[in-house]
C-alpha cells in the first residue's frame, strides 16, 4: 500500500533477543517459530502473522493476553 503521509519506522540495531507479549491461553515451546498477531501478541506462527523469530525459552501463558512475555531470537541464521 502506498503511503499518503510520513510515518515512524521502528529500527532495532544489534538486539538479538526481543520480548513480545504472549497471546492469552497460549503455550510457546523453546525453539518454536514465533509470529505476532495483528493485535501485537506473540504465539506459534500462524498464516497471516508477522514472523518474529525463534523462541528462546518455553512460555505457558494460561492467563489473559499479555500476562506473560516471550523472549525471541530475532537476529541470526536459523536452521529449521
Amino acid at each position: 500500500m502506498a503511503l499518503t503521509a510520513s510515518r515512524q519506522v521502528d529500527r532495532f540495531v544489534d538486539q538479538e533477543l526481543r520480548t513480545f507479549r504472549v497471546k492469552g491461553t497460549t503455550k510457546i515451546y523453546r525453539g518454536a517459530i514465533v509470529g505476532v498477531t495483528s493485535a501485537g501478541f506473540a504465539r506459534g506462527l500462524v498464516a497471516g502473522d508477522v514472523f518474529a523469530g525463534i523462541a528462546y525459552e518455553e512460555i505457558d501463558n494460561t492467563g489473559s493476553d499479555g500476562a506473560k512475555v516471550a523472549r525471541v531470537y530475532t537476529l541470526s541464521d536459523f536452521q529449521v
